[in-house]
């Protein structure tokens, strides 16, 4: 079974800390017998610099937190476009470089856009997507790349290509809770139920999970009994 740690409290820092620890020593080894870590988050200062304490408490590895905005060192990959075509897309170098990727997101979920969770974000946060022009100038968005039933297809092989290693779902600011697990598809199903979502509703989800690249059945996931029944 996939274990999602759980920490109760409205001090990121702290529970940030309790989480990790609840991992055990898998965090200390992950940590201690990497060369270069890289955080990906679009969570607070207030958290970010939670996780590298946490990191800095059991090894000196160098640590690079990822500027989405920073474009300047980007690597070619690619995106499935339909009819076995695949088109170009550009990601950080940082991540491909990288031994350990920790993404550390905010818990959001919304039912119109069904999800914004640890994957989701961390795949935008690291897919540089070119300027188009529009009736209001010039913009990006993923949105072009992800109409109807191609959106699960391009989540999921994006994600494939560059897993997460350790995911953080902070949720102090509205539940209360911090989130952690080495394994941030499961991460995500126990966030997704506890806003009302069923995680084997969601494409990419169970796509990754065919794939043996995670687990989003509830049953199959470690989490304290409460949070997969609220």
């Amino acid at each position: 079974m996939s274990k999602v740690a759980v920490a109760q409290g409205n001090n990121p820092v702290v529970a940030i800390r309790e989480a990790i620890e609840d991992l055990g020593l898998a965090f200390v080894d992950l940590v201690k017998s990497a060369k270069s870590i890289c955080v990906v988050s679009t969570a607070s200062d207030e958290s970010i610099q939670a996780i590298i304490d946490a990191i800095a408490f059991h090894s000196r590895v160098p640590i690079h937190v990822l500027n989405a905005d920073d474009e300047s060192d980007a690597v070619e990959s690619t995106i499935p476009r339909g009819d076995d075509v695949r088109m170009s897309v550009r990601r950080p170098r940082s991540i491909v470089d990288a031994d350990v990727v920790i993404s550390l997101v905010p818990m959001l979920a919304d039912r119109n856009r069904r999800t914004a969770l640890s994957i989701e974000q961390f795949l935008f946060a690291t897919w540089y997507v070119p300027e188009r022009r529009t009736v209001r100038g010039f913009v990006r968005s993923h949105e072009p790349w992800l109409e109807g039933d191609l959106r699960d297809i391009v989540l999921a092989d994006l994600y494939a290509q560059r897993p997460i290693d350790l995911a953080i779902v902070d949720g102090t600011a509205t539940a209360g809770i911090v989130l952690a697990s080495f394994d941030p598809v499961a991460i995500d199903a126990v966030a997704m139920h506890m806003n009302g979502i069923d995680p084997e509703s969601v494409g990419y989800l169970t796509a990754l999970s065919q794939q043996g690249m995670g687990v989003c059945a509830l049953s199959r996931i470690d989490v304290p009994l409460g949070f997969i029944s609220r």
